[in-house]
């Protein structure tokens, strides 16, 4: 699904990348995120303002996240910056079995299984 900006006589794509948020279907190399993720691998703690309603309740659009490199596997109700499938989100633990982790936003929809190498680092603050 591509997203527009509508001007008066023309639509104009919209990179994914652009939106900013919590996670989408980019099948760009570079997605929102990866400039966190970079600085994260590098051990860096990072700050943004994901855009999105998938994890309202927890985090609220445009609200400031702080988010730590990930120290130790996380569990049940972290809210983590990885990547399922390729594309790149801040969503919820919502299930471990094993050395995979279960992602998924606090609307109830499951992004999918991924790796402890594909999560990049834990929300410590919010606001």
């Amino acid at each position: 699904m591509k997203n527009y900006a509508k001007g008066d006589e023309f639509e104009v794509p919209i990179s994914p990348r652009l939106l900013g948020g919590f996670g989408g279907h980019s099948k760009d190399k570079m997605g929102w995120a990866t400039p966190y993720i970079e600085q994260l691998k590098q051990g860096k703690t990072v700050q943004f303002r994901p855009r999105g309603n998938s994890m309202a309740g927890k985090v609220e659009s445009g609200q400031l996240v702080t988010v730590a490199p990930l120290t130790a596997a996380p569990k049940p109700g972290d809210v983590v910056l990885c990547r399922v499938n390729g594309n790149q989100y801040l969503h919820l633990v919502k299930a471990v079995r094993g050395q995979q982790f279960q992602i998924g936003n606090n609307k109830g929809r499951i992004n999918g299984w991924t790796s402890r190498q594909n999560i990049f680092g834990i929300v410590v603050k919010v606001g």
